[in-house]
């Protein structure tokens, strides 16, 4: 029995993670705008919303521009990353209950 390696780069992990805040960013302050009518205020939030989307993207498509970006992740990494996704589901679920 042979078990399956998975080998993913320490730059996509990170990368992972700025975009899921990017996205945490964006989802909360447009519900903010929504619900406040206030847009002012949250244009800033998406904005930081969306550069971090790009910082997560670029250093998924660029990782030998990031400090030991394209060697294999820790596992702490794949630890982060699994509570963080969770936690992303969990907070879109309770936001959009009310």
């Amino acid at each position: 029995m042979t078990i399956l390696s998975i080998s993913i780069r320490r730059a996509t992990f990170q990368g992972y993670l700025v975009f899921l805040l990017g996205m945490l960013l964006i989802v909360e302050n447009v519900l903010s705008a929504l619900t406040t009518g206030d847009f002012y205020t949250d244009i800033i939030g998406i904005a930081l919303g969306l550069f971090a989307i790009g910082g997560g993207v670029l250093s998924y498509l660029r990782p030998e521009q990031l400090s030991r970006g394209t060697e294999p992740a820790p596992t702490y990494l794949y630890v982060i990353a699994g509570i963080a996704t969770v936690a992303f589901v969990f907070w879109i679920f309770f936001m959009l209950q009310g």
